[in-house]
C-alpha cells in the first residue's frame, strides 16, 4: 500500500488516498471517482472508464492496463484526475 496525492481540477480539490500498488489503474480510478463523489455528496459519474489518471511528478498518463507499481507510482507521488 502506497500513499499518494490526488487533484481533481474538475472541483479545484486535493485528496489523500492510499492506494494498492498491484491494483490495475483502470480500478484505481474507478476507485479514486467513487471514492470523490461520495465524499463530494455527488451521483457518481457513469463513464469511468473516460477519465484519465496521470501523474503530475513524472508528466505521465497512467496506462490503464498496468498497476500503479508497473507506472512506477512511488508513495507521496502527486496524481491527477481527469
Amino acid at each position: 500500500m502506497i500513499t499518494v496525492e490526488v487533484f481533481a481540477p474538475v472541483i479545484d480539490k486535493m485528496y489523500e488516498f492510499v492506494i494498492d500498488e498491484n491494483a490495475a489503474v483502470s480500478d484505481l480510478k474507478k476507485e479514486i471517482c467513487v471514492m470523490i463523489c461520495q465524499k463530494e455528496q455527488y451521483s457518481v459519474v457513469k463513464d469511468l472508464e473516460d477519465f484519465m489518471l496521470c501523474s503530475i511528478d513524472k508528466s505521465l498518463i497512467l496506462s490503464d492496463d498496468d498497476s500503479a507499481a508497473e507506472n512506477n507510482i512511488k508513495n507521496g507521488e502527486r496524481l491527477i484526475i481527469l
